[in-house]
Order: C-alpha cells, then sequence, then structure tokens
C-alpha cells in the first residue's frame, strides 16, 4: 500500500513539473514568471511586429534553450524583419536561456528597469550587406558618425554578431 501511494505521489510531481513548461505562441504576451518547453519554433512576426511581449515586473523566463526561428535558410541577413522579443515598461527581468536568430532585432527592451540575460544566444539576426572585398573597400560602405548611431530613432548596440536594441531612459544601466 506505500508503495503504492508513493509511487502514485512520483508520478503526479513528475508530470506536474513537466506541464510547467509552455510551448510559445507568436504574438503571445507574458505577464508573470515562465518556463518554456525546448523545442525550435519557426516564427514570422506578423502584425504585432514581435513575437513575444514581456511586460510587468519581477519577472523570470526560462525558455529551456528554446530556439526562436524568424526567417528559413534563404533569406539574406540584410532581409531579416521583426522583433523576436519584446520587454516593454518593466522592472526587474530575468530572461535566461534563449536562441534567437534570424530577426532584425533580436530583443527590444523599451521603458525597462534591471534586464538581465542569462545564457542567451541572440547571434545571426540582421547584418548590413556590404560591397567591400577582401580585395578593395567599397566606399559606399561608409556611413557618417551619426548615421551609425541610431536606427529608426533607437539607440543600436551591435558587439560582434550579436544585435540589441536600447531606448533612451532616464535611470543608468549597470
Amino acid at each position: 500500500m506505500k508503495f503504492a501511494v508513493s509511487f502514485l505521489l512520483y508520478f503526479f510531481i513528475c508530470t506536474h513539473a513537466v506541464a510547467q513548461n509552455r510551448l510559445i505562441t507568436a504574438g503571445m504576451k507574458i505577464t508573470k514568471s515562465a518556463s518554456f518547453k525546448k523545442s525550435n519554433y519557426a516564427f514570422t512576426t506578423g502584425k504585432e511586429k514581435y513575437v513575444i511581449l514581456i511586460e510587468g515586473n519581477n519577472i523570470v523566463i526560462d525558455f529551456n534553450n528554446a530556439t526562436l526561428k524568424g526567417s528559413n535558410q534563404t533569406t539574406r541577413p540584410d532581409e531579416f524583419s521583426g522583433i523576436a522579443i519584446l520587454v516593454q515598461n518593466s522592472k526587474h527581468v530575468t530572461i535566461k536561456n534563449l536562441k534567437a536568430k534570424g530577426y532584425k532585432v533580436a530583443l527590444l527592451a523599451k521603458n525597462v528597469q534591471s534586464l538581465t540575460l542569462e545564457n542567451c544566444d541572440l547571434s545571426y539576426n540582421y547584418r548590413q550587406h556590404l560591397n567591400s572585398t577582401q580585395e578593395k573597400e567599397d566606399i559606399s560602405d561608409w556611413m557618417s558618425y551619426h548615421q551609425n548611431e541610431k536606427m529608426n530613432g533607437y539607440a543600436m548596440v551591435q558587439l560582434s554578431i550579436y544585435r540589441v536594441a536600447i531606448l533612451p531612459s532616464s535611470k543608468t544601466v549597470k
């Protein structure tokens, strides 16, 4: 009898823990902490221009190494569009284990205080097509100093192959 009760309790706990990992759907809005099922999700952006909207305070989101793919293999990186994750009007948000590829912007943060990214891969997103070759540099690849700093009013931070947009804020980012 004890074995049967123990087995049922163990089974309930295991199935409950697995049920906590939700599937990601395009256009979803996250307002509280969540954990998602590891998978490859192919989402192009629709009318909203983002795949996932995060809005709220004290939120921890674990994507469990799920991959958001915004475009197919044949699309050139200078033709990528949309935003994978939009975080806005939030405080103390942590995003864990996310992979976002094939978007114009992998992560856009607007009016956010204390945003933490842990173990996220935001590589292989938009990059400008250049006319220069290894043999000769093309003058058309150069932009003026001021044009390099802005994209549609957003300050752009591009470190190596990562692309993240950060909007102006009155708070200092640490």
